[in-house]
């Protein structure tokens, strides 16, 4: 499986969960493995779209910090002009 995308094997595994409902009546033994493996295409699908969440979260917060650190940098360049003037 090394080199294939997430996205193909998704994808693969959608095409046999398929192929395998389509043959269930015939061979009821995959019934158990089907479940098992729709449980692990829901979970793997749900984690997925979690994992884009969370990157796009930690971007805008990245973001957000930049800004207020540069916000920060202002007031204490400010602050020490001020302490420096007032020594004088």
């Amino acid at each position: 499986m090394p080199g294939r995308s997430q996205k193909k094997q998704l994808q693969g595994w959608q095409d046999l969960l398929r192929e395998a409902r389509v043959r269930e009546i015939e061979l009821a033994a995959l019934i158990d493995l089907r479940q098992k493996l729709e449980q692990s295409y829901t979970r793997a699908i749900s984690t997925r779209c979690m994992r884009e969440t969370l990157l796009k979260t930690k971007i805008g917060t990245t973001q957000q910090l930049r800004e207020v650190l540069a916000e920060g940098k202002e007031a204490e360049a400010q602050l020490r002009r001020m302490v420096k003037e007032g020594r004088r």
